[in-house]
């Protein structure tokens, strides 16, 4: 099934089945009670404690609900279960452990395999496995090729090169899902519009799950302003 590989999200989750309100997709929804390795997290269980406590409910019969909302205006609606992952074709590699989402209320949102710092996300959840490093590279969707991920220290031996650049990561308790960098100005042309130093320290966070760039306000006006000028627009 195709899923949403989301640097800004923590959770892992696929739609299952029965559900209310799905996404279209080519595979079967899945069917957690066709496989016994799946099971669902009660509320009073630690798998619960990992989501905050906007994220999470509990339901008549016991069992542990999740809510995710995203910077898009979707959302997804599940229950918390635990079930096995293996990894690899060759030489398979198992996780008979891992905390998922089965979602059964979607808004225009497909399966997501969150890639975010967060604990419940699987860079988190496979952790000193893989020294907490990954790599990918995302192909478009259409094209008859395959992305690929790699995990633990082959992930940067990938990714090395003499054009190659890079940029440190900042983690924020206070923002535990999400990876930030500093964000030091915008170039057009010979002209540079730059970020205030004072708000440069983890300004912004990287989401691969979405599909635009926003700016502060301020900085925003600043790089409108520039654009009009460098392009010989009138600036109002």
């Amino acid at each position: 099934m195709f899923a949403t590989a989301d640097t800004g999200s923590d959770l892992i989750w696929m739609q299952c089945s029965p559900c209310k309100k799905c996404s279209p997709q080519n595979t079967p929804l899945f069917e957690p009670r066709k496989f016994s390795t799946f099971r669902t997290v009660s509320c009073d269980s630690q798998p619960r404690t990992l989501l905050s406590q906007s994220q999470r409910t509990c339901t008549k019969s016991g069992e542990c609900q999740y809510s995710y909302a995203y910077g898009d205006k979707t959302f997804t609606v599940g229950t918390l279960g635990v079930d096995k992952i293996n990894f690899g074709s060759k030489g398979v590699v198992q996780f008979p452990k891992f905390t998922v989402g089965c979602a059964y209320y979607n808004q225009d949102t497909p399966n997501s395999k969150g890639l975010g710092e967060g604990p419940l996300s699987l860079v988190s959840q496979l952790g000193d496995q893989i020294g907490y490093k990954f790599s990918y590279c995302l192909i478009p969707y259409g094209l008859n090729y395959t992305s690929k991920f790699k995990f633990g220290d082959i992930a940067l031996a990938t990714i090395k090169g003499k054009r190659v650049v890079s940029t440190p990561l900042i983690l924020k308790s206070s923002e535990p899902s999400f990876y930030y960098v500093n964000f030091e100005g915008i170039s057009i042309g010979k002209r540079k519009v730059e970020m205030s130093k004072s708000e440069s320290d983890g300004n912004m966070f990287i989401g691969s799950g979405a599909t635009y760039t926003m700016l502060q306000q301020d900085f925003y006006n600043k790089f409108v302003t520039l654009v009009k000028e460098v392009a010989g627009a009138e600036v109002e």
